[in-house]
């Protein structure tokens, strides 16, 4: 981890977190602590800034930290301070979890269209009942009651587990609307599975 400490002109904040870096490359886990105590809040900041989730960004600085210790002694000071390296590091990873979810909702979204199309084109006959666990076969009846979007809504927030801002997200409409197909739709689907 040495390098050229004059290139940068560090601040008494950068010789804290320098020194910090320096003894998490030693694997010091008390370094670590004070590291994650002292950056924390400003890197998740900039992790949730990128993927506008408070989830999804303690995803990403739990996965940076992780980067932080395992990378320490690659650190260079002579290239970058100490929180811009730091900051690097969170900005890629909270980027590549907002690039895999995109592949995945990609996914999602056919799956949750096809799933759509099937139940309000598929006729259920005591057969297709039959076969299926009966619970299940009655669900599957009381989703084509719900209109599309309910059907889409309920989906993606109960069966492939967004939240209702990613479900809003997704189908382009506001969080209210999302809440009021989701409760309308789950008040409906209740109706119909104590019957």
């Amino acid at each position: 981890m040495q390098g050229n400490l004059n290139m940068l002109d560090l601040t008494e904040q950068d010789e804290q977190l320098l020194s910090l870096l320096s003894r998490c490359a030693l694997r010091d886990q008390s370094a670590l602590r004070v590291l994650y105590e002292q950056v924390a809040a400003k890197l998740n900041g900039v992790a949730f800034r990128i993927t506008g989730s408070r989830d999804l960004a303690e995803d990403v600085l739990q996965i940076s930290f992780n980067q932080i210790w395992k990378d320490a002694e690659r650190y260079r000071p002579d290239i970058a301070r100490p929180m811009t390296w730091m900051t690097s590091i969170v900005r890629h990873r909270a980027l590549d979890h907002v690039k895999a979810r995109r592949r995945r909702g990609r996914v999602i979204d056919e799956t949750v269209e096809l799933e759509t199309e099937r139940l309000a084109s598929e006729e259920s006959g005591p057969m297709d009942l039959f076969e299926l666990d009966e619970t299940e076969g009655k669900l599957k009846v009381c989703l084509k009651l719900l209109s599309s979007m309910q059907q889409r809504s309920v989906m993606l927030a109960y069966y492939y587990g967004y939240s209702r801002e990613e479900v809003s997200l997704k189908l382009n409409s506001p969080v209210s609307t999302v809440k009021s197909w989701l409760r309308r739709g789950l008040k409906r689907l209740e109706q119909c599975l104590s019957q």
